[in-house]
Protein backbone atom coordinates (compact mmCIF):
# COMPACT_ATOMS: atom_id res chain seq x y z
CA UNK A 1 0.00 0.00 0.00
CA UNK A 2 1.19 3.51 -0.82
CA UNK A 3 0.21 7.03 0.14
CA UNK A 4 -1.96 7.13 -3.00
CA UNK A 5 -3.94 4.07 -1.85
CA UNK A 6 -4.97 5.41 1.58
CA UNK A 7 -7.31 8.39 1.43
CA UNK A 8 -6.71 9.43 5.07
CA UNK A 9 -2.92 9.42 4.63
CA UNK A 10 -3.16 11.23 1.30
CA UNK A 11 -5.44 13.97 2.65
CA UNK A 12 -3.21 14.36 5.73
CA UNK A 13 -0.10 14.65 3.59
CA UNK A 14 -1.67 17.19 1.23
CA UNK A 15 -2.89 19.31 4.17
CA UNK A 16 0.57 19.43 5.78
CA UNK A 17 2.85 19.43 2.74
CA UNK A 18 4.17 22.67 1.31
CA UNK A 19 3.48 22.56 -2.44
CA UNK A 20 4.89 25.30 -4.63
CA UNK A 21 1.54 25.49 -6.46
CA UNK A 22 -2.03 24.17 -6.23
CA UNK A 23 -4.26 24.04 -9.30
CA UNK A 24 -7.90 23.17 -9.92
CA UNK A 25 -8.09 21.24 -13.17
CA UNK A 26 -10.04 22.65 -16.09
CA UNK A 27 -9.57 19.84 -18.63
CA UNK A 28 -11.85 16.91 -19.32
CA UNK A 29 -9.25 14.20 -18.74
CA UNK A 30 -6.34 13.59 -16.42
CA UNK A 31 -4.12 13.01 -19.47
CA UNK A 32 -4.81 16.57 -20.63
CA UNK A 33 -3.99 17.90 -17.15
CA UNK A 34 -0.56 16.23 -17.38
CA UNK A 35 0.13 18.35 -20.46
CA UNK A 36 -1.06 21.55 -18.74
CA UNK A 37 1.76 21.14 -16.21
CA UNK A 38 4.27 20.35 -18.95
CA UNK A 39 3.46 23.70 -20.57
CA UNK A 40 3.11 25.68 -17.34
CA UNK A 41 6.42 24.54 -15.85
CA UNK A 42 8.25 23.72 -19.10
CA UNK A 43 8.80 20.25 -17.67
CA UNK A 44 8.87 16.89 -19.42
CA UNK A 45 6.64 14.14 -18.01
CA UNK A 46 8.85 11.19 -17.01
CA UNK A 47 6.47 8.71 -15.39
CA UNK A 48 3.17 8.34 -13.54
CA UNK A 49 2.15 6.10 -10.65
CA UNK A 50 -1.55 5.56 -10.09
CA UNK A 51 -3.15 4.71 -6.76
CA UNK A 52 -6.72 4.24 -5.62
CA UNK A 53 -7.17 7.90 -4.59
CA UNK A 54 -4.58 9.82 -6.57
CA UNK A 55 -1.91 9.87 -9.25
CA UNK A 56 1.73 10.87 -8.81
CA UNK A 57 3.23 12.47 -11.92
CA UNK A 58 7.01 12.71 -12.08
CA UNK A 59 8.41 15.45 -14.30
CA UNK A 60 11.92 16.80 -14.75
CA UNK A 61 11.92 19.54 -12.14
CA UNK A 62 8.54 18.96 -10.44
CA UNK A 63 6.35 16.29 -8.87
CA UNK A 64 2.58 16.55 -8.93
CA UNK A 65 -0.11 14.69 -7.03
CA UNK A 66 -3.45 14.66 -8.82
CA UNK A 67 -6.40 14.15 -6.47
CA UNK A 68 -10.15 14.22 -7.10
CA UNK A 69 -11.87 16.38 -4.44
CA UNK A 70 -15.39 16.06 -3.01
CA UNK A 71 -16.78 18.22 -5.84
CA UNK A 72 -15.34 15.75 -8.37
CA UNK A 73 -12.80 18.32 -9.55
CA UNK A 74 -9.23 17.28 -10.30
CA UNK A 75 -6.90 19.20 -7.99
CA UNK A 76 -3.17 18.97 -8.43
CA UNK A 77 -0.49 19.80 -5.92
CA UNK A 78 2.90 20.67 -7.41
CA UNK A 79 6.21 20.16 -5.59
CA UNK A 80 9.78 20.85 -6.66
CA UNK A 81 11.41 17.60 -7.75
CA UNK A 82 14.95 17.60 -6.40
CA UNK A 83 15.63 14.19 -7.97
CA UNK A 84 15.13 15.42 -11.54
CA UNK A 85 15.79 19.15 -11.28
CA UNK A 86 17.48 21.14 -14.01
Amino acid sequence: MTLLDDETLLKGFLEKAKPCAIYIGTCISLHEEFHVLEREFEAKLIDTKEGKYGVLAIYDGILAIFYKNQSDQIVFFVFKNILYSR
